[in-house]
């Protein structure tokens, strides 16, 4: 699965072409439908890293494709985009565990920040399950290894304090334990000391 791959699935052909252009331009591999059934199986096929659901389609719609996806992989990144936002839907949405509800007409910029935030999300959640092993070997907290994770994809210290809710302060003391448990003195040491367990 490609950390660049996106399936669009909504039901007006100007917001999936508008759409579709906005995100190739940064340079994510979009595969797009135009209803449901056809959004479900090209998700079975690719497996996408995220995906955009409208929320009101023919057929089916939009909450029963999302609980359709996250049957085939419950770790999949969500993002419900609507023009019938109600409260009771952005509460069924994250009730199934949908990362993001929008509301059309959406903003480019604001919806382009968000999916670079959760693809990068993503690659962070994918580690490899050796790297939590070894990091849990090394003594590190859960916080801690959420922020070696978060490392090791190349987040900002600053990121990190806004994805975690945590101050900078916070983050250097987590890093400073970090080192200190890991036995190293610098970001290259822990991303090379990591490296074997990546793959």
């Amino acid at each position: 699965m490609s950390n660049k791959s996106i399936l669009l699935v909504d039901d007006e052909e100007i917001i999936v072409k508008t759409m579709r252009d906005d995100l190739q331009c940064e340079g994510y591999r979009v595969d797009v439908a135009l209803d449901g059934k056809e959004g479900l199986a090209l998700f079975a096929t690719h497996r996408h890293s995220l995906v955009i659901v409208d929320l009101v389609m023919a057929e089916m719609g939009g909450i029963e494709l999302v609980e359709k996806i996250k049957d085939v992989d419950s770790q999949t990144k969500v993002v419900i985009l609507t023009g019938y936002g109600t409260r009771d839907s952005a509460i069924d949405s994250l009730r199934l565990g949908v990362s993001d509800f929008l509301i059309k007409p959406y903003e480019r910029k604001e919806l382009l920040i968000k999916i670079a935030q959760l693809l990068e999300d993503a690659v962070a959640d994918e580690a490899s399950p050796k790297v939590d092993g070894a990091l849990k070997a090394w003594g590190l907290s859960e916080r801690e290894i959420e922020v070696s994770k978060l490392m090791l994809v190349g987040t900002t210290k600053e990121e990190i304090a806004f994805k975690l809710f945590i101050s900078k302060l916070t983050v250097d003391t987590h890093i400073k334990n970090i080192y200190k448990k890991m036995k190293i003195n610098s970001l290259a040491k822990f991303i090379g000391k990591l490296s074997p367990y990546q793959h």
